[in-house]
């Protein structure tokens, strides 16, 4: 699953995170491991079958229901470890990794087979990521460190939206923030458009100082999106940085592969018509907080319907618990089935 993978334990440790200007100028002078943990990454983005398939985001997305894609949905299905004894999550990983991949069984396999065992090893199982049963993962969705815009763009792309200044690495580990994101991330992906269309990845650096940064989360994730996480990115916009990108990029460059290195976008001054979110992102759908004018913007009340859901699902039995994370919801109006920051819910 590549090189670039974390030990969960390290992660769950938030005495590690890095914290601190003078932490962060060692890691940047000390040359020489630089050099070398570079090269130890050489292997992390060597060709697959997934790099050798098509990855044209114009094409249209897979109907799932016609008779060649059932039979390669049963198929897939089928390579799912016995031990993931939640069918439903099985069935619903299976169609947004089809869809992820444009239909391409092989690839699809590799990434279904991935993600399994990097759910396990990151999640510790197969059981379904509930709040209620998961306070610290709801202590950071309360914080507002990761957000979700359910459509951005005319692909009815979401948006993943992190303010790095809302987090403090002593006090929240860099695995509650790594199941944070996988749990915004299933939310997203319960649409079809964006299984097959993917999100827009919005950081937020303004505010933020050394001591909210922990180098260990943006490396974990992208070790998650590189191989594991059926997921696309389709951009990866960077906001109001400062000096601390000097220290980001030359770090996670070796885990970011060429694909999503030319996704990626720095924009200083947000607001800007001409260089800013407007050019890649529709910001009538996005907070006033990162220059976007969309004024109903409720994140609080979104996380409190997630929550709502999600009590629901521990009190109903068998198969109704299971679909909270095991369903795809096609209707992509943009009236977000998967929660986002609607003050208004149905």
């Amino acid at each position: 699953m590549g090189n670039a993978e974390s030990n969960p334990e390290d992660l769950a440790n938030t005495s590690e995170g890095l914290s601190g200007l003078s932490e962060a100028r060692k890691v940047l002078s000390d040359d020489g491991k630089k050099k070398n943990h570079v090269k130890n990454q050489k292997d992390s983005f060597a060709p697959t079958q997934e790099d050798e398939h098509d990855d044209d985001e114009d094409e249209p997305i897979p109907d799932l229901s016609s008779e060649e894609n059932k039979e390669k949905l049963k198929k897939l299905i089928a390579t799912v470890p016995e031990d993931v004894t939640n069918r439903d999550l099985a069935k619903f990983i299976c169609e947004a990794t089809l869809r992820f991949r444009k239909g391409h069984f092989l690839s699809a396999k590799e990434r279904v087979k991935n993600y399994f065992e990097w759910r396990k090893k990151y999640l510790g199982g197969y059981e379904v990521q509930n709040l209620n049963e998961n306070p610290e993962v709801l202590a950071v969705l309360k914080s507002g460190l990761i957000r979700l815009a359910p459509v951005v763009d005319e692909k009815n792309r979401a948006a993943l939206i992190v303010q790095l200044k809302r987090h403090t690495p002593t006090k929240t580990s860099a695995l509650t923030v790594l199941r944070t994101w996988h749990y915004v991330v299933m939310r997203a992906l319960r649409k079809a458009s964006v299984q097959h269309s993917g999100i827009v990845m919005v950081g937020d650096l303004g505010g933020a100082g050394f001591s909210n940064l922990d180098l260990r989360i943006p490396k974990t994730i992208l070790g998650a999106i590189s191989k594991n996480v059926p997921l696309r990115v389709h951009r990866i916009c960077v906001i109001r940085p400062f000096m601390i990108l000097r220290v980001l990029l030359p770090i996670f460059k070796p885990f970011m592969s060429q694909k999503i290195r030319s996704r990626l976008v720095v924009l200083p001054d947000p607001s800007s018509k001409e260089q800013g979110l407007a050019q890649h992102l529709d910001v009538g759908k996005l907070p006033e907080d990162i220059c976007g004018t969309k004024k109903e913007f409720n994140h609080l009340a979104t996380v409190e319907s997630w929550e709502k859901e999600d009590s629901k699902s521990s009190a109903a039995s068998g198969s109704s618990k299971k679909e909270k994370e095991g369903e795809t919801d096609n209707n992509d109006d943009g009236n977000n089935h998967a929660g986002g920051g609607d003050s208004k819910r149905k």
